[in-house]
């Protein structure tokens, strides 16, 4: 399954993803400290209360931010992806740089062993 998504090129979205050098992983890292550090927590009693729909959007805006702040080209697919995860492990990416970091891995492995078939 290859849905387009609106306002994406097919190749902006088909791009190989290949893995950092540790100074790469280290600035990313560092990087993404530094954003969740700018902002506002999100609080499990707050996600708890609201609609799905509701928080659906409340860690897709989060975690799309997070993504195209350290530039990964997939952020909108990848973003879709982690949203399919279970609220706790949401939770831990976007308040873990190692953890989203590991999550964006993860995914780009997906997407390049899905676009090489």
């Amino acid at each position: 399954r290859n849905p387009q998504i609106p306002g994406m090129s097919m190749q902006m979205m088909n791009q190989t993803y290949m893995p950092m050098p540790n100074n790469q992983v280290n600035e990313k890292f560092v990087k993404l400290a530094t954003t969740m550090q700018t902002m506002e927590p999100i609080k499990r009693e707050t996600i708890d209360a609201m609609t799905n729909e509701e928080r659906r959007n409340t860690f897709g805006e989060r975690i799309f931010y997070l993504i195209k702040a350290i530039g990964d080209p997939r952020c909108s697919k990848i973003t879709g992806m982690m949203l399919e995860l279970p609220v706790d492990d949401l939770m831990k990416i976007i308040s873990d740089p190692a953890e989203l970091l590991k999550k964006i891995d993860e995914a780009n492995d997906v997407l390049n062993h899905t676009n090489s078939n």
